[in-house]
C-alpha cells in the first residue's frame, strides 16, 4: 500500500449521547423558587418517602425569572453517600437551556451540618457554572424534618 493511502485510513470512535426531551406542562401551575422556603416544598415532593433512607443528589433547572423548567436525579448512593460529577451537573443545564439552577441533596442521618466534601463540591459546581454563564442560586441539605441553605451560610460566593 502506497503512502498516500495509509494517510488517508483512520478509525470512526463512538462517542457516548446525552439527550433531554423537553415536553411541555401545562397542566401544572408554574413554580417559583425565591429562596429555600419555596424550595423545599417542592424537593420535599420529589424525593417524597425515600429521604431519611439513602443519599440522593438533585439539581433544580430554573430560567432567568427563576421559573422551575426542570429537576434531574444526579445520583443515589447509600445511607451516608453519593457520587456527584460537576460536569455531569452542568452538561444537563447546559442542554436543558437552565439560566440557573438549585442544588440539593439529603442527609439520612438527619445531621445538616455540611461536610468538607459537601462545601468542596459546592464550590467546584458554583466555578463551574461561572465558567459556563449557569448560576448556583443555593445547595440546599435536607433532612426529614429540616434544611441547610448553604448560602445562608455564606458558604456559596
Amino acid at each position: 500500500m502506497s503512502d498516500s493511502k495509509k494517510q488517508l485510513e483512520f478509525e470512526y470512535a463512538v462517542v457516548n449521547e446525552l439527550s433531554l426531551k423537553y415536553k411541555a406542562r401545562t397542566d401544572l401551575e408554574p413554580v417559583v423558587i425565591t429562596g429555600p422556603d419555596f424550595a423545599i416544598p417542592f424537593l420535599r415532593k420529589i424525593w417524597n418517602d425515600q429521604i431519611a433512607r439513602k443519599e440522593s443528589f438533585y439539581i433544580v433547572l430554573m430560567n432567568s425569572q427563576k421559573v422551575v423548567t426542570g429537576y434531574a436525579l444526579i445520583s443515589q448512593g447509600g445511607s451516608t453517600a453519593t457520587i456527584v460529577d460537576p460536569a455531569e451537573i452542568m452538561r444537563i443545564a447546559l442542554l436543558a437551556d437552565a439560566h440557573s439552577v438549585l442544588l440539593a441533596h439529603n442527609h439520612p442521618s438527619g445531621n445538616l451540618d455540611p461536610s468538607k466534601a459537601d462545601k468542596n463540591l459546592t464550590n467546584r459546581i458554583v466555578e463551574s457554572g461561572k465558567l459556563l454563564g449557569i448560576t448556583v442560586v443555593d445547595h440546599l441539605i435536607i433532612s426529614e424534618g429540616s434544611y441547610t441553605s448553604m448560602r445562608e451560610r455564606d458558604l456559596i460566593n
